[in-house]
């Protein structure tokens, strides 16, 4: 594989990281139930199949997600996966300041050399769907939990 930078973006929200993190969960456990309704509980190794759209091409493909780290109240990882290559998701928790500082991560990395290439050029653009992606996501995290 061929890792690719690491895009993230992160905001503080005034709650309990406890709260925050378990939101995350649940919202994560509504995701994969909509793949797999036999789904009750969030567990690491979990995996779902799934279509994806390319951010290179934006051609359907089938893939897996997979939960392989569930750290309470510090982190959640999920690993997106499919021929071309991986996407690694991380939620990072951390209290500063009396706040919650959650962070999402999002890392891309792919099986050859052109699809680095064709990513490169098409990440230029990315960055800012990815910021504006990410934003959404956190704030209606934080009015879940508001």
């Amino acid at each position: 594989m061929i890792e690719n930078t690491v895009l993230s973006y992160s905001k503080q929200i005034d709650c309990p990281v406890e709260v925050i993190y378990q939101e995350v969960i649940e919202e994560t456990l509504q995701f994969f139930k909509y793949y797999d309704n036999h789904i009750t509980q969030l567990q690491e190794q979990m995996t779902i199949k799934k279509p994806f759209f390319t951010k290179t091409t934006k051609e359907r493909v089938w893939g897996k997600t997979t939960v392989i780290e569930m750290k309470e109240n510090h982190s959640l990882k999920l690993s997106s996966s499919y021929a071309g290559g991986n996407i690694l998701q991380c939620f990072l928790f951390e209290t500063v300041n009396g706040k919650t500082k959650i962070e999402y991560q999002e890392a891309n990395s792919f099986t050859d050399k052109s699809k680095q290439v064709n990513f490169f050029i098409v990440s230029l653009l990315y960055r800012f769907v990815f910021k504006y992606k990410a934003a959404k996501r956190l704030k209606y995290i934080a009015t879940k939990v508001a």
